[in-house]
């Protein structure tokens, strides 16, 4: 178990705990429930409450950057891919014109249900 710990651990960008990856993991599971096949991290199709009580689009990236401002959205994406919890993100070759364009495309995994340690 230890081992499996330190392995982890070691795969995190600065500013990342453990549990910090639990908790991304926890939100791509309930975000990839309503958003089948491939996650993009920049497109703006997860409603959140805005201060009117109503509900405005953002994206992965944003909701993670308010979650994490230190940390790159790249950054915990590779860690999730690492461990397992999805497939390597891919960056998107799309026009820069393109409101999603700079961001990734990825997977969950059959293991992203699993605990991490």
């Amino acid at each position: 178990m230890a081992r499996t710990t330190r392995r982890v651990k070691d795969c995190l960008p600065q500013g990342f705990s453990t549990e910090d990856l639990e908790v991304a993991r926890w939100f791509l599971d309930v975000v990839a429930t309503v958003y089948h096949g491939a996650l993009h991290s920049h497109a703006t199709v997860i409603t959140v409450p805005d201060s009117k009580g109503g509900r405005k689009p953002t994206s992965l990236s944003a909701l993670f950057h308010q979650q994490w401002p230190h940390v790159l959205i790249d950054d915990i994406l590779t860690a999730l891919a690492n461990v397992g919890f999805i497939t390597p993100p891919q960056q998107t070759a799309e026009p820069a014109t393109n409101a999603e364009s700079g961001g990734y495309f990825f997977r969950l995994t059959a293991t992203s249900g699993r605990a991490l340690l």
